[in-house]
């Protein structure tokens, strides 16, 4: 599997999209061989995941399901329609794909924004929204209410990283100097 995977990733390229941190596994989309790539951070181990072989690639992004798996949206039916997909339990070699959810954004968006500019733009882990890219600005739709809500008026970025909150590490004085015995970790 090394000599195939480095293969790959020579021939093949990481999608300019965010990638996504699920417990010890980072997982990133590749264009060409329209896989994942899960890279498990504890093992040290890499592998491919093949995706649905009826979704369009170019406008998805990862996200994390509700009860913590992988999953993705694709849009689809000129992209007027949000598809979630969810990883069966198992293995990475046994498990497949299922298509969880659709939701129609023809309901949820106003015309002006429903057009070829679509894009799934990010994913909020943890509060389950996801960020859509139109041509007059940026709408996030709620999974949990099916809600959309315009956050935006440029729709000019490509990709959008939300952030829940920083984690700060206890302050440590770097002027004072350690009394014997003691250590700064």
């Amino acid at each position: 599997m090394g000599d195939v995977l480095l293969c790959l990733l020579i021939t093949d390229y990481f999608l300019l999209r965010p990638s996504l941190l699920l417990g010890n596994a980072l997982y990133f989309v590749l264009q060409y061989s329209r896989s994942i790539m899960k890279c498990d951070l504890g093992a040290r181990e890499m592998s491919l995941i093949d995706m649905p072989s009826e979704c369009f690639f170019d406008r998805n992004v990862l996200m994390a399901t509700e009860d913590g798996g992988l999953g993705f949206d694709n849009l689809v039916n000129h992209w007027h329609r949000l598809c979630l997909w969810s990883r069966e339990p198992g293995s990475d070699e046994d498990a497949g794909w299922v298509q969880s959810r659709a939701i129609d954004l023809e309901t949820l968006l106003p015309n002006e924004a429903l057009s070829i500019y679509l894009d799934v733009a990010g994913f909020a882990y943890g509060v389950a929204v996801i960020f859509l890219k139109t041509q007059v600005g940026i709408f996030t739709i709620d999974l949990k209410s099916c809600q959309a809500k315009k956050v935006f008026e440029d729709g000019s970025c490509n990709y959008i990283l939300p952030y829940m909150s920083f984690y700060t590490p206890a302050s440590v004085d770097c002027t004072e100097r350690p009394r014997t015995g003691t250590s700064i970790a």
